[in-house]
């Protein structure tokens, strides 16, 4: 149970960090946009769009692990890891686009 409960939580961490990030870039994102230094790209917009929605699939992969029983945990956790990589990839992508 203990293992269970250290590894969601390390995700959850992990997750917030991870959608600081995505909320800064968009943010110098709006910000130059408005500026005019930069045109939102909908490769640009479709790269946020990815990444929010990866957030909220890794989500709801971690309030199935935290509700599933101590002895099963283990079988969803190659999901939530799954997720969580589609998330960090997401926003490397994000980041990559407009550092």
């Amino acid at each position: 149970m203990h293992d269970k409960k250290a590894y969601i939580r390390g995700v959850e961490l992990k997750l917030a960090e991870k959608q600081e990030t995505l909320r800064f870039v968009k943010r110098k994102i709006k910000l130059a946009t408005k500026s005019g230094r930069i045109h939102a790209s909908d490769q640009l917009l479709k790269a946020e769009h990815q990444a929010d929605s990866c957030a909220v699939a890794l989500r709801e992969q971690l309030d199935q692990l935290e509700s599933i029983d101590d002895q099963s945990w283990q079988r969803l956790r190659f999901q939530v890891d799954t997720a969580w990589d589609d998330f960090s990839q997401s926003i490397k992508k994000i980041v990559a686009r407009f550092p």
